[in-house]
Formats: structure tokens, sequence, C-alpha cells
């Protein structure tokens, strides 16, 4: 079974999401905002998102841009 596990880290604590099906997800890398949504579960031994929806973050409306 092919999936993806991401870890997203707010500040105060880690999450995990599996992503099932995928081997990768373009955009996301380390470092990449995104906001996650889904249902916790505790399938894998810790909580986590299955599935979760997701969106991207674009930070370079963030970076400093002044007028």
């Amino acid at each position: 079974m092919v999936y993806l596990d991401v870890l997203v880290d707010d500040g105060t604590g880690t999450l995990s999401c599996r992503f099932f099906g995928r081997p990768s997800i373009l955009g996301v890398a380390v470092g990449t905002r995104l906001h996650v949504q889904g249902r916790l579960t505790r399938p894998i031994g810790r909580e986590c998102l299955l599935n979760p929806d997701y969106e991207l973050v674009d930070t370079t409306l963030a970076s400093g841009a002044s007028s």
C-alpha cells in the first residue's frame, strides 16, 4: 500500500497526516505552510488525520510587500 505521512507542526505540537494512494503531493515539502482539516483518529498507534482536506498557504503575500 502506498501512502505519504506528513508531520504538521504549529509551534504548540505536531500532528501526523496520512494520505493514502500518494507517494507525494505537489507543492508539499519541508517548510511548506498548509492548513489541514479532517477527522482525528488513532489507527496507527498515535493520533492522526487520514486523507485530510488540505490547502497550501501562499506566504508570498506576507513576505514584506509594502505600499
